[in-house]
């Protein structure tokens, strides 16, 4: 299992994108981070206080960082080139 910071095809512009040892690409942050809990004291158990979590993740990307949430990474490239 790796993680890139290139965007590999499939993917079209998503980073960042883990690898999985079978060749699989996950992109979004959210979603690595989901998988790679599983099974990990950091997932509850109970089925609430996961949904607690999911929905506390979801916060954090789409209200916590409004601006950056619905860029592309070539947005969020243009823009960050512009004010650097």
């Amino acid at each position: 299992m790796r993680l890139q910071t290139a965007c590999p095809p499939a993917t079209a512009t998503k980073v960042p994108v883990l690898e999985l040892d079978d060749g699989r690409l996950l992109p979004e942050s959210n979603a690595i981070l989901w998988y790679l809990a599983e099974g990990m004291p950091l997932l509850a158990d109970d089925a609430f206080v996961r949904a607690q979590t999911l929905r506390w993740m979801c916060f954090e990307r789409y209200r916590h960082e409004p601006g950056l949430g619905g860029m592309s990474a070539a947005e969020r490239s243009r823009t960050s080139r512009r004010f650097a």
